[in-house]
């Protein structure tokens, strides 16, 4: 609020289907400058067995990522 809107813009948009698909599709259309990932910290056997959406985004990114983690 103390900042103001400074031009920031904020879109939301709700899709069906795969989430790797869907994400580098909106990222390919709408051209964003940043995607914020977040991660469930799932252990490294899960994480083998299941794959990482956040994996994947950050190893072959569409754009800049910037990515957190549980605390």
């Amino acid at each position: 609020e103390r900042l103001g809107n400074g031009g920031l813009r904020a879109t939301f948009h709700i899709e069906e289907g795969d989430i790797l698909s869907v994400i580098r599709d909106q990222a390919t259309r709408l051209e964003p400058d940043l995607l914020a990932i977040g991660s469930h910290g799932r252990s490294v056997l899960r994480h083998a067995l299941i794959g990482s959406v956040a994996g994947s985004l950050l190893s072959n990114p569409p754009v800049d990522v910037l990515a957190t983690k549980p605390r």
